[in-house]
This record gives structure tokens, C-alpha cells and sequence, in this order.
């Protein structure tokens, strides 16, 4: 049997990444094994935030919004107001997603 299925990386590359896991995937069509190259450690930045439809379905929804709306309380710009409102109230229903 040949060993088809390889990762190569040079010098700088492992100097840069340092300690990786590669996770042989099974063959499905093709007579190669996927192969990922996993890296956990890395930063990529905040998670982004997924809206549910399933959540307009419940009836606490609105008023979860409407509530943790009104009490933020945000100064500056229009724009800026906007966008921290909307980080507080990502917050605010991520805890409402897990509670309810």
C-alpha cells in the first residue's frame, strides 16, 4: 500500500504554527484520504452571531428584545449607538438562548 495521502510544511512553517494535528478523514469516491490539518491554539477572532428564525416562534422573543433595548443606555453618534446596542443585546440573547 503507498502513502499517497501527506502533508508537507517547511521550516518557516512550524516555526510559525509549532504544533499541529492532522486528522486522516475516510475515502469516499476517491482512493485518497482527506487529510486535515487542525490547528487549535489560533486565534480567528470572535465567533460571529447567528440569528435564529426559531426564536420569532417564541413568545418571550419581543419582549426580550423590546426590554433589553430600552435599557441600554449608549451616547455618541447614531452609527456608533447602533452597533453597541447591538453587541449588548448579542449578549443579552445568546443567556436567553441557553436559558430558554
Amino acid at each position: 500500500m503507498s502513502r499517497l495521502d501527506r502533508v508537507l510544511v517547511s521550516d518557516n512553517w512550524l516555526v510559525e504554527w509549532g504544533a499541529v494535528s492532522l486528522w486522516g478523514l475516510k475515502r469516499d469516491v476517491s482512493d485518497h484520504c482527506p487529510i486535515i490539518v487542525r490547528y487549535d491554539d489560533h486565534d480567528w477572532g470572535p465567533k460571529p452571531f447567528r440569528f435564529n428564525n426559531h426564536w420569532l416562534l417564541n413568545n418571550s422573543f419581543v419582549k426580550v428584545v423590546e426590554k433589553e433595548w430600552a435599557s441600554y443606555q449608549v451616547s455618541g453618534w447614531s452609527g456608533y449607538v447602533l452597533k453597541e446596542k447591538m453587541k449588548k443585546l448579542k449578549v443579552a440573547l445568546r443567556k436567553w438562548n441557553k436559558e430558554v
